[in-house]
């Protein structure tokens, strides 16, 4: 199996899918799982996103496309319907 290099977005594709979401950047920090200082540093073009803090991001944006609050709701709701 090949594994993919990881190669995490730039400044400006981070504060653009920020910006077409209309979240704060607070609001895409509590998303990521970090601090909205490294948040402000990843648009900033001073530090780039982990993948697993951009992996979280992008599942959290996915849960909300189909109808979610959060990805915690969704996991709630697969684990209530998994177990019925």
């Amino acid at each position: 199996m090949t594994i993919k290099k990881w190669i995490p977005p730039t400044a400006q594709e981070i504060k653009q899918l920020r910006e077409v979401t209309g979240f704060t950047q607070a609001k895409t920090a509590h998303l990521c799982r970090i601090g909205l200082k490294t948040y402000q540093k990843w648009e900033q073009g001073d530090a780039s996103p982990s993948q697993s803090a951009w992996t979280i991001y992008t599942f959290e944006l996915r849960a909300q496309k189909i109808g979610f609050q959060s990805l915690d709701n969704l996991m709630d709701f697969l684990e209530q319907k998994h177990s019925t």
